[in-house]
C-alpha cells in the first residue's frame, strides 16, 4: 500500500505526463485548422470527443474530415505515450449511440522501460508546406519508409513519381481552387475563414492564415479583392477561375511525387484508421527531411457530393468532381471496391514555410472528471 504522500506525488506526475501527452496530441493536422476536439481526464483515462460545431465546413460532410483528424490525434496521443513510457489501448467510439465520443484511451505505465518511438520528435515540427518543391526523385530509401511507416493492413498508401501522372494529378488536385472559385457557396465559405494578419490568426486560432498559403505578392494582392463575389463572378467571365487551378496546378506539379490513402468502406472507423496513417507518414516524411502538402479538397467534395446531392453545386462541378475522382483512381490503379480518401503531394527541398497557423492551448481542450 501505498504512502498518501507517495500515491499524491505519483498521481501529480500522471497529471503531468497526461497533459504533455495531449499537448503532443494537438500538433495534429485538421481541416482548416478548426481543432474540432476535446478530452477529458478521468484518472489514466483519456476521453477524446469531436466537436461538430467546430467545423461545418462543406469539405466535412459526414464528419469525414474530422474523423481524419481524429486518427492523427490517436496516433500523436500513442507515440507520446510511449516516449514517456505508457502502454496504450485505445478503444473507438465507446458509446455506439454517441459518434462524437470517438476514443476511451486508457494508459498503464509500464515498469520497464521500452524502446523510444522515433517519429516523437517530428510531432512538433510537421508543417504543411505549400511552396514549390524541387523534382528530383525521392530515394529508395525514402519511398521504403513512407511505405512501411503504415502498419494497418486496412489503410493503402500508393506513391507515383511519373512525370505524367505528377502533371495529371496537379491537374485534378487544382480543380478543386477552380470549382471553389466558381461555386459562391465554397467561395463564401473559404473566404469567411481566411485571416489577414498575424494578430488576427492568433486571436481566431481557426481559419486559413494567408501567409501560409504562400501567394506571391501579385497573387497576393488579387486575393485579397478575389474574396468579393461580385467581382470574382464578373472575373469568371474572362476565365479567372480556370487561371486560379492553372497556376495551382503549376505549384503542385513542383514536386518529387504524389501519394494517396485508400480505405476499403467509408465507415467513421476507416477513416479514423486513414488519419492515423496519415500523420504517421506525414511524420516520417519530417524526419527524412522532406515537404508535404495536403491536396484532398477535390477527394472531400466527392463525399460531399454522395451525402448530400449535388444541390450546392452545378451540373458541370459535379461532373468535373466525378471525372477527377475516377481519374485519381485510374491513375494509380485503385481498385474499384476501394476508396481514395487522401491526396498529397511530396518533394525535396531546404525551403521552410513562411508562416503557421496558431493553434489554442492544451488547457482550452482538457476537461477532469
Amino acid at each position: 500500500m501505498l504512502l498518501p504522500h507517495l500515491k499524491k506525488s505519483l498521481d501529480y506526475k500522471m497529471e503531468q505526463d497526461i497533459k504533455q501527452i495531449i499537448q503532443d496530441a494537438i500538433y495534429a493536422p485538421s481541416g482548416e485548422n478548426c481543432q474540432p476536439w476535446s478530452f477529458r481526464i478521468s484518472g489514466a483515462t483519456i476521453n477524446l470527443f469531436n466537436l461538430p460545431e467546430r467545423d461545418q465546413s462543406p469539405y466535412n460532410r459526414g464528419q469525414y474530415g474530422s474523423y481524419v483528424a481524429h486518427g492523427a490525434v490517436l496516433e500523436n496521443i500513442k507515440i507520446s505515450a510511449e516516449q514517456l513510457g505508457y502502454r496504450v489501448d485505445i478503444k473507438l467510439f465507446p458509446e455506439p449511440s454517441n459518434k462524437n465520443h470517438i476514443a476511451l484511451i486508457s494508459l498503464e505505465k509500464l515498469s520497464t522501460s521500452i524502446e523510444k518511438p522515433i517519429l516523437y520528435g517530428a510531432i512538433a515540427k510537421r508543417v504543411t508546406n505549400r511552396k514549390p518543391y524541387e523534382d528530383t526523385l525521392l530515394s529508395p530509401l525514402e519511398l521504403d519508409e513512407l511505405v512501411k511507416s503504415i502498419s494497418d493492413n486496412s489503410v493503402k498508401i500508393l506513391i507515383t513519381q511519373k512525370n505524367s501522372d505528377k502533371k495529371t494529378l496537379a491537374e485534378i488536385g487544382s480543380l478543386n481552387e477552380s470549382i471553389m472559385m466558381s461555386n459562391e457557396f465554397l467561395h463564401d465559405f473559404f473566404f469567411s475563414h481566411v485571416t489577414w494578419t498575424k494578430e488576427m490568426d492568433e486571436q481566431k486560432k481557426i481559419g486559413f492564415f494567408v501567409d501560409t498559403l504562400e501567394l506571391p505578392l501579385p497573387a497576393k494582392k488579387l486575393f485579397k479583392i478575389a474574396k468579393n463575389w461580385k467581382i470574382v463572378k464578373f472575373l469568371n467571365k474572362f476565365g479567372f477561375s480556370k487561371e486560379v487551378g492553372k497556376q495551382n496546378a503549376k505549384t503542385y506539379t513542383s514536386s518529387s511525387g504524389f501519394g494517396i490513402l485508400s480505405i476499403k468502406d467509408t465507415s467513421p472507423e476507416s477513416f479514423i484508421n486513414a488519419g492515423m496513417a496519415l500523420e504517421r507518414i506525414w511524420l516520417t516524411a519530417t524526419n527524412l527531411g522532406l515537404n508535404f502538402q495536403p491536396v484532398s479538397g477535390l477527394l472531400f467534395l466527392v463525399y460531399a457530393v454522395k451525402l448530400d446531392g449535388t444541390a450546392q453545386f452545378s451540373k458541370n462541378q459535379t461532373d468535373l468532381i466525378d471525372k477527377g475522382y475516377e481519374t485519381i483512381k485510374k491513375t494509380f490503379q485503385v481498385d474499384s471496391s476501394e476508396n481514395v480518401v487522401f491526396m498529397f503531394r511530396i518533394g525535396h527541398g531546404n525551403i521552410k514555410p513562411t508562416a503557421r497557423s496558431s493553434r489554442f492551448n492544451v488547457e482550452d481542450f482538457i476537461q477532469v472528471a
